[in-house]
């Protein structure tokens, strides 16, 4: 046994991930993983059946039998790497195992998401994504993309009005907050979690009416549910989130050509695991944030009443 443990330290990583991925390796281990343990007679034929598209129990014996030693002995080789456990003739997951599953069924459906939206990722600067969401951007297959600007403020204004206790809003424009929302963190009924990305420091990226309103009803008097947070532009694009309640979201990513945030193609949905994500790419971008000190609200204050003369 201690030969064995020696030899199987001294395996690669890669070499561990090159026999995985040999023919249909990483399909045993899938079976394997979704029955918790299996006889190598077990894995045959649920192996069999779904290459016939059957169920196991339609497999003959005699044709079991006839694979049966091949399948076995690449089992067999797979617990000499340390990917299978076996005990009492059945084979389960190593806790190497479980990690290459993982790793590797993550690493498909995330390159499979790049290829459906192809497009999208070579136009839209991605690079704004915190490397571990990055990991798992697969779970965009769980989000819906917004056609047109019509559909983003559709989607926006619908979800914002259905709000009952929370938002989180990373924005380099503030926009579509309705003035009920303001009244309600006002009394501390709803709060807001807001990081504001300036392109130059304190200073409002927009002259625009709206935004200049939403600015002053928000920070002459910052109500008791608002934080407030920022961060500058100055290595990096932005990026557009809103979170609703934990149960909406909606993501923004800057379009390269355009020089601006792409929100008529946002992505948008209430999958729990789509949501989830969305705000972990929130709460990175928080932590990295800035809190408002006074003297920087009447600096804004006083921009404010400049850009209104």
């Amino acid at each position: 046994m201690d030969d064995i443990n020696k030899s199987m330290k001294t395996i690669s990583p890669e070499f561990l991930i090159g026999e995985i991925l040999k023919m249909d390796r990483l399909l045993y281990l899938r079976i394997i993983k979704n029955k918790g343990s299996l006889k190598s007679l077990q894995v045959t034929r649920e192996i069999l059946a779904i290459r016939k598209n059957l169920k196991p129990e339609q497999i003959g014996a005699k044709e079991a039998n006839r694979k049966n030693p091949n399948i076995n002995k690449r089992l067999q080789n797979m617990v000499g790497l340390g990917i299978l456990d076996v005990h009492k003739g059945r084979y389960s997951l190593s806790p190497i195992g479980h990690l290459l599953v993982d790793e590797l069924t993550r690493l498909k459906s995330n390159i499979e998401i790049f290829r459906e939206y192809e497009w999208f990722f070579n136009t839209h600067d991605y690079s704004v994504i915190p490397s571990q969401q990055f990991r798992e951007i697969y779970k965009l297959w769980f989000a819906e993309q917004c056609e047109n600007n019509f559909d983003y403020r559709r989607e926006i204004e619908r979800n914002t009005g259905n709000t009952s206790y929370g938002i989180h809003i990373a924005t380099e424009y503030l926009h579509d907050i309705p003035t009920w929302i303001i009244d309600e963190l006002r009394q501390n009924h709803l709060t807001l979690k807001l990081t504001y990305q300036f392109k130059k420091p304190l200073k409002i990226n927009s002259n625009d009416e709206e935004e200049l309103k939403l600015w002053r009803d928000l920070i002459r008097e910052v109500p008791p549910g608002l934080e407030l947070r920022y961060s500058i532009l100055e290595d990096r694009n932005p990026i557009g989130i809103r979170i609703i309640d934990d149960k909406w979201a909606i993501f923004s990513l800057y379009e390269k050509a355009e020089k601006k945030l792409n929100r008529p193609r946002s992505f948008y949905g209430t999958h729990e695991q789509f949501v989830a994500w969305i705000k972990n790419v929130f709460l990175d971008l928080w932590d990295k944030s800035k809190s408002f000190k006074r003297d920087e609200i009447s600096e804004i204050l006083s921009f404010i009443q400049i850009s209104d003369l």
